[in-house]
């Protein structure tokens, strides 16, 4: 059943790395400015990122996990 699970994540990376790459490129073609793009991106990126944050949160001890991830967009940045 694990095998099966990891096939499918790493398909469904693999997906969502071709539409950003299509997505992109065209955007770009279509005279976009690359800058723009790259907001927008982090902007997508930044939402995803809080919503999934918000359901972590809506399971588990808020503190703690407030905490954990404070502490690694810290360390990361």
């Amino acid at each position: 059943m694990m095998i099966n699970t990891t096939s499918q994540v790493m398909i469904a990376i693999q997906f969502i790395y071709a539409v950003m790459s299509i997505s992109s490129r065209a955007a770009l073609l279509k005279g976009m400015s690359p800058r723009v793009f790259v907001v927008y991106r982090q902007a997508m990126a930044t939402l995803a990122i809080l919503h999934q944050l918000s359901i972590s949160l809506s399971k588990h001890n808020h503190i703690v996990l407030i905490l954990r991830y404070t502490k690694i967009l810290f360390l990361l940045h």
